[in-house]
C-alpha cells in the first residue's frame, strides 16, 4: 500500500515537468489550468437578510491550443436571517462535474477570451435535516487578463440554472471575478 501511494505521488509530481518542454504559451495543448472564483454577498428580500458565500475551483488541461477540458466543483453556503436578527435557516451545496472552456487567442496574446459550460450534480444539505440532489448548468463568456506569465485576473458573465429534485428550478444571471493559473 505504502509503495502505491509513493508511485502515485511521485507520479503526480512529475507529470507536470514531462509536459513542460512541450507547451509554448498559457492555452497551447498539454498546458493545465487551475482558476477559480469566490463570491460573498449579503442581501435582503423584503423579508429577512441572506448572507452567501460561494468558491468554485476548476482544473482543466488543453488537448488541443485554445480548449481546455476537466472539472469544476461548486461550494455554496447560505444563512437566513429574521429581520430580528435571529438566525432562521442554513443550507451548504456541494457539488462537482465537468467543465469546458474555448479560450481565443495565441502566443503573446494580450488578452485571452473564453467561453465556459459546466455541468453539476450537487448535494444540498440544510441544518434543518433537508437533503436534496441538484442538477444544474452553467455557460458563461469572459476574459482572462494576464498579470504574469502564469497568472490571469478573469471576469465573466455568467447564466446558470439548477433544479433540485422535487422543486421548481431556479435561474441566476450574475457577474464573476476571479483568478487563473496557467501551467506549462
Amino acid at each position: 500500500m505504502k509503495k502505491s501511494v509513493i508511485m502515485l505521488l511521485c507520479g503526480i509530481m512529475i507529470f507536470p515537468l514531462v509536459l513542460q518542454g512541450q507547451r509554448k504559451y498559457a492555452i497551447d495543448r498539454g498546458s493545465l489550468i487551475a482558476s477559480g472564483s469566490a463570491g460573498f454577498r449579503i442581501y435582503n428580500d423584503d423579508q429577512d437578510w441572506l448572507t452567501n458565500f460561494s468558491f468554485s475551483p476548476n482544473l482543466q488541461y488543453f488537448i488541443i491550443p485554445n480548449l481546455a477540458v476537466g472539472g469544476s466543483i461548486d461550494v455554496d453556503y447560505l444563512t437566513r436571517y429574521y429581520n430580528q436578527g435571529s438566525h432562521s435557516f442554513s443550507r451548504t451545496i456541494f457539488g462537482i462535474g465537468p467543465a469546458i472552456t474555448y479560450y481565443i487567442g495565441k502566443a503573446g496574446s494580450r488578452l485571452y477570451p473564453f467561453f465556459h459550460a459546466s455541468a453539476y450534480i450537487s448535494y444540498l444539505a440544510s441544518e434543518s435535516g433537508t437533503e436534496n440532489w441538484l442538477n444544474s448548468f452553467s455557460f458563461s463568456g469572459g476574459l482572462a487578463f494576464p498579470i504574469s506569465k502564469n497568472v490571469a485576473l478573469t471576469g465573466e458573465a455568467y447564466y446558470s440554472y439548477g433544479k433540485p429534485k422535487d422543486f421548481p428550478g431556479q435561474h441566476e444571471i450574475g457577474l464573476s471575478f476571479g483568478l487563473a493559473t496557467f501551467i506549462y
